[in-house]
């Protein structure tokens, strides 16, 4: 398993790269925890609160809104919080942390 470091920097270069799922997936290497092209797991993104991770609150985007979602939770941090991609209607990744909030 990747450090969060190591996450961060390569969904940053999945983004920088406009990289697509498949491209993105291959970059980190790992499965993430959701892939909104599973049907089991759209549901369960379409389900989950989110909020801004207190350590990049400026990375934070609502992911429900997105055409395709993927993230990873960040190892060795407290809480609940992930990161991951968000892909817009034109196809345009875009990096994303939050928290889940529990339910």
């Amino acid at each position: 398993m990747h450090s969060a470091a190591e996450l961060l920097h390569r969904l940053r270069a999945a983004a920088a790269a406009g990289d697509t799922p498949a491209q993105a997936l291959a970059r980190v290497g790992q499965p993430p925890w959701i892939d909104s092209r599973r049907a089991g797991d759209r549901a369960a993104l379409d389900m989950a609160d989110f909020a801004p991770d207190a350590d990049a609150p400026q990375d934070f985007a609502d992911p429900h809104g997105a055409a395709q979602v993927i993230y990873w939770g960040l190892p060795g941090t407290s809480g609940a919080p992930i990161a991951g991609l968000l892909w817009d209607a034109a196809g345009a990744p875009r990096l994303f942390r939050a928290q889940v909030l529990p339910p």
